[in-house]
C-alpha cells in the first residue's frame, strides 16, 4: 500500500541488508530506491495519483505472479467481526491479490483504523498473522483479535 503508515515502515527498513521489496506504491519505491542494500520491485498498473499507488488488473496480475515471505499492509479499517476493509474498490482488488503473495500477512495500523468497517471487505481478521499498532488501540479489540489467533504487537504511540 501507499499510505502514511506503510511509508513509515519503509523508512524503518533503512539499514536492512539483502531485502527485496515488492510494492505498488510509488512513494515507497522512491524512498527505498535510495537505499543500496534493498532491491525494489514495482508492479505495473494504472496510477492512482491521489494515493501514489498502482491499481487495476495489471497490478493484480503482477501480485499474482510474485512471491514473498511476508505481506506488510496498511489498511483503512479493521474490526474483529468484519476483518480488513477499504473504501476504494480497485484498491481492494489489489489488496486481495497481495494476500496471495506470501504465507504471512502483517497489518500495520494506528489506533484510528481499528474498530472500523469500510465499504468493501478484503479478508477476515483470521487472515492476519501479525497486527502492529499503537498503544492507543482499544485493549478490548486487541484481546478479541488475539482470541482469533492474531499476534498483536503494540508500539509506543510516539514511534
Amino acid at each position: 500500500g501507499s499510505g502514511s503508515t506503510t511509508l513509515e515502515v519503509a523508512r524503518a527498513l533503512a539499514g536492512c541488508r539483502g531485502l527485496r521489496v515488492i510494492t505498488n506504491a510509488l512513494n515507497v519505491a522512491a524512498l527505498l530506491a535510495e537505499l543500496p542494500d534493498i532491491e525494489v520491485v514495482v508492479t505495473g498498473g494504472l496510477l492512482r495519483s491521489t494515493e501514489q499507488s498502482m491499481i487495476g488488473h495489471l497490478t493484480e496480475r503482477a501480485f499474482g505472479e510474485l512471491r514473498a515471505d511476508k505481506v506488510i499492509m496498511g489498511i483503512r479499517a479493521l474490526s474483529a467481526a468484519e476483518g480488513l476493509s477499504n473504501e476504494y474498490g480497485l484498491e481492494t482488488s489489489v489488496d486481495r491479490a497481495m494476500l496471495h503473495c506470501a504465507p504471512q500477512l502483517v497489518v500495520v495500523a494506528d489506533h484510528s483504523k481499528l474498530g472500523k468497517v469500510a465499504t468493501v471487505v478484503i479478508a477476515p481478521a483470521t487472515a492476519i498473522h501479525t497486527l502492529v499498532t499503537s498503544e492507543l488501540a482499544p485493549p478490548e479489540l486487541l484481546d478479541e483479535l488475539r482470541r482469533l489467533g492474531v499476534n498483536v504487537v503494540v508500539a509506543p504511540a510516539d514511534e
